[in-house]
């Protein structure tokens, strides 16, 4: 019985959460990230300002922005789904800035899928744009409004540590 009133408590704190686009940093990124991946997707928004168009290059702090948007209205459709942003430098080092925007989706404690660069997401990335990216790595269901059970993509293999 405790067991299931802890379940009951952890979907009705996460349901409460939908909707949110969740500011983490480096610091909290072992428990608001990997730990919170646990059984659900956690989406990350690593997020350029504008004091960076100089590294990231032009146009990438508005795409930032835009995408930013649209993560907060898939929040709200895919309650399920734990949506957070990271600032870029928090997480990766300048050299890197050049490959933003960037999400990752981290499912069961370990990252699942990277989706980054500018030509991936266009000039101003949509939800629905941002909805359809993360039904083809199963991420979401559209039809259904629900996140998926998702299974590690073979495909993903672009990444941020070179």
């Amino acid at each position: 019985r405790e067991a299931r009133v802890a379940e009951l408590k952890a979907a009705q704190a996460r349901k409460a959460e939908g909707g949110l686009l969740v500011q983490v940093s480096k610091a909290s990124w072992e428990a608001e990230v990997v730990a919170a991946s646990v059984g659900r997707w956690v989406v990350v928004h690593l997020h350029a300002d504008s004091s960076l168009e100089s590294q990231t290059g032009r146009g990438v702090p508005q795409q930032c922005a835009a995408l930013a948007l649209a993560l907060r209205e898939v929040a709200a459709r895919f309650a399920g789904i734990r949506c957070c942003q990271l600032p870029a430098l928090d997480a990766i080092p300048p050299s890197q800035l050049g490959k933003l925007p960037a999400l990752f989706c981290y499912r069961d404690g370990s990252l699942q899928h990277s989706l980054m660069g500018a030509k991936a997401f266009g000039a101003a990335p949509s939800a629905a744009q941002l909805v359809h990216m993360l039904s083809e790595v199963e991420v979401v269901d559209p039809s259904e409004g629900t996140p998926m059970g998702g299974a590690v993509s073979d495909h993903d293999s672009d990444d941020l540590s070179d």
